[in-house]
């Protein structure tokens, strides 16, 4: 068994996986305003049930998280309180399955409409089934939290439609095990570490055995009302979050004013600014997340020093793109970076 869906839409999240982790946050003592700051998130779009987040904005907004909630782990503690019906109409599309090929399939087929950044893909190794998790945009400094979230949660799920009945089950880390793991080994199956690929990993016995809230009707009810949902976000306002996010990237002249975007969306500027207060956001809070998300992925260039990277995004003084760097992200370009190196080598 094999499939593949490599096409990567705007990429975004739906508002209600941020809130989710929000209540979380909530739980360790940091607040909603102190978790949204500096991210071009506002209260108003966080609260929309139908919105998505651009995934930069997403990407400030987990940085403050980890920095925040001070837990490594936080991947682990996400996937295991995310409740299947957390995924929308997909979620229960997968809980009303008949068998664990049938909700796989699901999962597979709205993978990437959810998330953007990830895809699954699904092969028979003799008497094992291999979920397997692939990137469809490097992950970068949150690959571990990603994985250990998307993994667990997998796990997580596939425990609750079976009943408990599917307990041989292994979770395979691509990376050495970090010293954090001893606090959640516990409450999850084996877990193998520096393995060859990211998967969630069952004997193919299971896959064909009926789950417990098998509903064929309400299954199909739910992919109708997915297949709905995700047809009209061309049209939502949301999606112009992201239509204006694929337009903020850097050329030879730095990035574009509000005018030149308005342009290209065939809006005039003040319509285009109207449009972006509805949403509780404006093209500056856009814009700094994209310079923001553009530091970082140079940040990875080892051949491009800071002066380098201060000069492309259009800054004449490395101290004012210091200046610009910590408000972003909490931390000055040289502390990143070395952060950056570091969870890099023990990955």
């Amino acid at each position: 068994m094999s499939n593949s869906n490599s096409m990567v839409r705007g990429a975004a999240l739906p508002s209600h996986y941020l809130l989710q982790i929000v209540e979380l946050g909530q739980q360790w003592g940091i607040s909603e305003s102190q978790m949204l700051a500096g991210t071009g998130i506002s209260s108003t779009l966080l609260h929309n049930v139908d919105a998505r987040v651009p995934l930069t904005q997403c990407t400030l907004f987990g940085m403050n998280m980890l920095r925040l909630s001070e837990r490594p782990g936080f991947g682990f503690d996400l996937g295991l309180h995310l409740k299947i019906t957390s995924h929308g109409s997909v979620g229960y599309a997968v809980m009303s399955a008949g068998s664990l090929r049938e909700a796989g399939e699901v999962a597979i087929q709205y993978a990437d409409k959810l998330w953007g950044a990830i895809q699954f893909e699904t092969k028979q190794q003799g008497d094992h089934v291999e979920f397997r998790l692939v990137e469809n945009v490097p992950l970068g400094p949150f690959r571990a939290f990603c994985v250990e979230a998307i993994l667990t949660l997998l796990w997580n799920h596939q425990n609750f439609v079976t009943g408990g009945r599917a307990p041989d089950c292994e979770i395979h880390m691509p990376w050495p095990e970090p010293d954090y793991f001893k606090d959640y080994a516990s409450r999850l199956p084996v877990v193998r570490w520096d393995q060859e690929s990211a998967m969630l990993l069952f004997p193919s016995t299971y896959l064909d055995e009926p789950l417990q809230l098998a509903d064929p009707r309400a299954k199909q009810k739910a992919l109708s009302d997915a297949q709905r949902e995700f047809s009209a976000l061309g049209d939502s306002p949301e999606n112009l979050l992201r239509r204006v996010e694929e337009l903020l990237k850097p050329s030879e002249h730095g990035f574009p004013s509000v005018n030149d975007v308005a342009k290209r969306l065939h809006l005039s500027e003040r319509s285009l600014k109207r449009k972006l207060n509805a949403l509780g956001t404006t093209y500056r809070n856009l814009l700094q997340v994209a310079m923001s998300a553009e530091a970082e992925r140079l940040m990875f260039n080892p051949d491009l020093d800071l002066q380098d990277i201060s000069t492309r995004l259009g800054y004449e003084d490395p101290a004012t793109f210091t200046h610009a760097f910590k408000r972003w992200t909490g931390h000055t370009p040289s502390s990143y970076r070395k952060a950056l190196l570091e969870q890099t080598e023990n990955q």
